[in-house]
C-alpha cells in the first residue's frame, strides 16, 4: 500500500506539474488574442555564454599559455629601419605644426629613404621650424597657419561677395523717382 501511495503522489505531483505548464500557455494564447496589437511577445530564455575553462585540454593538445599570460604579454613592434623611424618622427613633428598629408602620396615621387627623409625636413624649414624640434613652436606655427587660412578664407569670400573699395555700389533709384532724375542733375550744376 504504502509503495502505490507513493507512486500515486509522484503522479499527481507530474500531472499538476504538467497541467500548470499547460494552464500558462492557455493563459498566454487568450492574453494573445485579447491583445489589440497585431505582433506577438516572444519569450525565450536568453541563451547563457558558455565559459571556456583554463583547464580545458583542446583537441589539438595541450594549451602552452593561458588567457591570462597572453593577456600580460605586450604587443612587439615590428624592427624598423632608424630611417623608417626618423621619417615616422618627422611626420607626427609635420603634423603637429599643423600639416596633413596623405605620406604615401606625397613621398611616392621619391625612391630612397634619404630622400624621403630630406623632403619631409625642408618642409619642416618651409613651414618655420628652423634648429631643434619643440612642441610649443609646432604649436605656434600652426596657429599662425590657421590665421592665414582663416584671413585668406575671408579674403577670397570678400572679393567674391562683398563690395570692392575702389568702386562704392550705384545706389538703386525707384521707378517713381527716376522720371525726376533731371533735377538732381539741375540742382548739381548751379
Amino acid at each position: 500500500m504504502k509503495s502505490s501511495s507513493k507512486n500515486a503522489k509522484r503522479e499527481s505531483k507530474a500531472t499538476n506539474h504538467v497541467s500548470a505548464e499547460v494552464r500558462e500557455q492557455r493563459d498566454t494564447s487568450q492574453d494573445a488574442a485579447d491583445s489589440e496589437s497585431d505582433m506577438s511577445v516572444v519569450l525565450d530564455p536568453t541563451p547563457r555564454k558558455k565559459r571556456k575553462s583554463e583547464n580545458t585540454v583542446s583537441a589539438s593538445g595541450p594549451k602552452t599559455k593561458t588567457a591570462k599570460s597572453m593577456k600580460k604579454a605586450p604587443k612587439q613592434k615590428a624592427e624598423q629601419s632608424p630611417a623608417e623611424e626618423k621619417m615616422k618622427l618627422l611626420q607626427s613633428q609635420l603634423l603637429k605644426c599643423g600639416i596633413r598629408k596623405i605620406w604615401g602620396i606625397e613621398l611616392k615621387k621619391f625612391e630612397t629613404d634619404k630622400e624621403k627623409i630630406a623632403h619631409m625636413q625642408q618642409m619642416l624649414h618651409d613651414v618655420g621650424m628652423t634648429g631643434r624640434f619643440s612642441e610649443q613652436k609646432a604649436k605656434e606655427i600652426k596657429e599662425q597657419r590657421e590665421l592665414a587660412s582663416d584671413l585668406q578664407f575671408l579674403k577670397d569670400g570678400d572679393s567674391k561677395y562683398g563690395h570692392k573699395e575702389d568702386n562704392p555700389p550705384e545706389r538703386r533709384v525707384a521707378k517713381g523717382l527716376a522720371e525726376f532724375d533731371w533735377l538732381a542733375d539741375q540742382s548739381e550744376s548751379e
